[in-house]
């Protein structure tokens, strides 16, 4: 597991230098499965978009920021 740093620093070459607090907070949060004590590699890959023990690509990262962007976009 990369440490915290890592994710932010993809997090901020993704959001051109300058991300959200909403989005640092979210590139940290499939950690977050580690609370629980005892998990399976799958249970923690479901939270890391691993599919049949595959790292996803860098296109569904892609998609899935797309996605917050778009979400972050309309009014709350």
């Amino acid at each position: 597991m990369p440490w915290p740093m890592v994710h932010f620093m993809i997090s901020q070459q993704l959001y051109l230098g300058n991300p959200t607090p909403n989005l640092l907070l979210g590139s940290i949060a499939p950690d977050a499965v580690h609370v629980r004590g005892n998990i399976t590699r799958e249970e923690k890959g479901s939270t890391h978009l691993v599919q049949e023990g595959i790292l996803p690509k860098k296109e569904l990262i892609f998609e899935k920021f797309k996605e917050y962007l778009l979400m972050r976009s309309e009014p709350e």
